[in-house]
């Protein structure tokens, strides 16, 4: 009788196990499936776009086969793109079919129930919306930071380091009628004639560019100081070079560094450059 006894308690107990376990199948099994699908929601990624991502999204839309669409577009729901779609500054709503890539450049994404896209969709400069599932074959890849380009023809070029956003600020503020940028070639006296140099001259290029609320200043100056008989020595040579970048209106922070040789008075007299140059 114990031995019966002991036999139904472990076949209860494997009835127990095994009910546990199928009830538990579903929730395995879905946590698994998650686990398995990409990312279809597309985590924006913060930070600037990645250089070879940059490069990537360019060629697409220099690509002879892309569809290139400048401003809003909308695809209807029985509509279709045959091969990759790039869109460029506007929103893109997408409620039919794109066999290739969608490509969207400083604008909106959204994708409508039964939108389908074969292949990756990227975003940068913009947001994506779309279903909770939503039919994509590739990677969503989505950046808020701005893609930055300049046209050659009807070729992008994308602006990957400081010197090429540097003549797009300049190219910027030549059609800014407030005539913000400046560059010139400074040739100038320092201040009036002193004993220690004489007449010092300073020559050297000098510029400032900004786009938006950021500025950009720098100068590279050379000093020549006529003290000692116009000789070209180390001793009559000076230099003062200068660059700084600033962010903000009213308000915001610099960052900049200064390299000079210079000769400057030890301490403040009652007298100004100009008596100090004529008594001299």
């Amino acid at each position: 009788m114990t031995a019966a006894m002991t036999r139904r308690g472990q076949a209860r107990m494997a009835l127990a196990v095994l009910g546990v376990a199928m009830s538990t199948m579903p929730l395995a099994s879905a946590l698994a499936q998650r686990d398995r699908e990409p990312d279809q929601q597309g985590a924006r990624r913060l930070g600037g776009v990645p250089r070879e991502v940059a490069l990537e999204v360019t060629s697409v839309w220099n690509a002879p086969a892309t569809r290139r669409v400048r401003g809003d577009f909308a695809l209807a729901p029985m509509d279709t793109v045959r091969g990759d779609l790039a869109v460029l500054g506007g929103r893109v709503r997408l409620a039919g079919v794109v066999t290739g890539q969608v490509v969207v450049l400083n604008g909106d994404a959204t994708l409508i129930d039964g939108a389908r896209i074969e292949r990756a969709l990227t975003v940068i400069g913009g947001t994506f919306e779309s279903p909770e599932q939503p039919n994509v074959g590739g990677e969503i890849r989505v950046w808020s930071a701005a893609y930055r380009y300049h046209e050659v023809g009807d070729t992008l070029v994308a602006e990957l380091d400081f010197f090429s956003r540097w003549s797009r600020w300049m190219r910027d503020d030549e059609r800014d009628s407030g005539g913000s940028m400046n560059s010139n070639l400074l040739v100038t006296t320092a201040h009036t004639y002193n004993r220690v140099e004489g007449l010092p001259i300073y020559v050297g290029p000098r510029f400032s560019a900004r786009s938006g609320d950021t500025r950009v200043r720098t100068e590279l100056v050379g000093i020549f100081r006529t003290g000692d008989a116009l000789t070209w020595k180390r001793e009559n040579l000076g230099h003062r070079a200068l660059f700084e970048v600033r962010q903000g209106n009213k308000a915001g922070v610099a960052l900049g560094g200064r390299l000079f040789d210079e000769v400057d008075a030890v301490e403040k007299w009652q007298l100004t450059e100009s008596e100090v140059g004529l008594n001299t």
